[in-house]
C-alpha cells in the first residue's frame, strides 16, 4: 500500500471507532436515583447495584445517602 492509502485507511479507522464510541455513549441508560434506591435494596450491594445498573459507584453512593440509606463499608471511601 501506498503511504497515502496508508494514512487515508487509518483516518477513516479512527473516524469509524470515535462514531462508535460516540454512539455508546449516548446509548447509556438515564438512571434516576429512586431506581438506584429499589435496586440496591434488593441485593444490598454497590458493586451488584452498579453492575446491574451500568452506573459508577460514586453516582449509587450520593443516591443513597441522600435517600438515607447507609451504604455497606464497601464504599467507604
Amino acid at each position: 500500500m501506498t503511504p497515502i492509502r496508508t494514512m487515508t485507511l487509518a483516518a477513516a479507522l479512527a473516524l469509524a471507532t470515535l462514531a462508535l464510541a460516540a454512539e455508546q455513549v449516548a446509548q447509556k441508560p438515564v438512571v434516576d436515583c429512586k431506581q438506584i434506591v429499589e435496586v440496591y435494596k434488593a441485593n444490598q450491594s454497590v458493586d451488584e447495584t452498579s453492575s446491574a445498573l451500568k452506573v459508577d459507584q460514586k453516582r449509587i453512593a450520593e443516591c443513597l445517602k441522600a435517600a438515607g440509606v447507609a451504604t455497606p463499608s464497601e464504599n467507604d471511601p
